[in-house]
């Protein structure tokens, strides 16, 4: 029995749509991750925006600043994409004030919050404000999202208690080239985690961006690239 035309066309779209979104994920397992420049921007400097405030507060919670850096060039983001980094005079937490363009012309820039401690086992955990559904970390590093408009002091409190959960003692960064690395290798094993969990890594992805609506939004493009793997080996089918 032949299918009907719309549920060949019906498919095709989501065919398209999946294919589509392994193509543009494909990066996240062989790319290595940007370089990073170190810039400088003014503390009065318009595109602080909101992020201005929030580096007032970490500051007035021991925090002190440790620069300023940006994508390359060739990323066509520098000037409009940046990453101040801060320490708390422990050591124990750094602090990202992360700013980068929204995803669509008309949509505001993403101006987040990211606070991070790692442990002895090389395990860390991070939380995050601001910051939108990210694609899965290997489960080592461990990630917390709060609402935007959770005050700073209260995101610091709340990342240390969910640190003391652990049960774990933090490792203390020395400065900002300890914590650079250490986030350089984190992104290397999540990256051959990726690479690993194969179309598994897409129904973990999708079911983080659907929720609710996973059934509907995210199973049928999963399906989809189950039904081609190929697709995950970046070749083409024959013919």
């Amino acid at each position: 029995m032949t299918p009907p035309r719309e549920s060949v066309n019906h498919q095709a779209e989501i065919d398209k749509i999946a294919r589509q979104l392994v193509e543009t994920t494909s990066k996240l397992f062989d790319d290595t991750p940007d370089m990073i420049s170190r810039t400088t921007i003014p503390d009065d400097a318009p595109v602080l925006g909101r992020l201005r405030g929030a580096q007032r507060e970490l500051e007035a919670l021991g925090f002190d600043r440790l620069g300023d850096y940006a994508p390359c060039a060739e990323r066509g983001l520098a000037g409009e994409a940046f990453t101040r980094m801060l320490l708390r005079k422990d050591g124990t937490v750094f602090a990202k004030l992360f700013r980068a363009p929204g995803g669509a012309a008309d949509e505001p820039p993403v101006e987040a919050v990211i606070l991070g401690t790692r442990f002895g086992d090389e395990s860390s955990l991070c939380t995050l404000r601001g910051f939108p559904a990210r694609f899965p970390e290997a489960p080592q590093f461990q990630e917390w999202y709060v609402d935007d408009d959770m005050p700073v002091g209260r995101m610091v409190r709340e990342h240390d208690l969910r640190c003391a959960a652990t049960g774990s003692r933090p490792i203390p960064f020395a400065d900002v080239e300890d914590i650079l690395g250490y986030l350089q290798k984190q992104d290397a094993i999540t990256r051959a985690w990726r690479r690993n969990l194969g179309v598994h890594f897409y129904e973990l992805f999708m079911r983080r961006l659907t929720g609710d609506r996973y059934d509907l939004a995210g199973a049928p493009l999963v399906e989809s690239i189950r039904a081609h793997p190929w697709w995950l080996k970046n070749l083409l089918p024959a013919g």
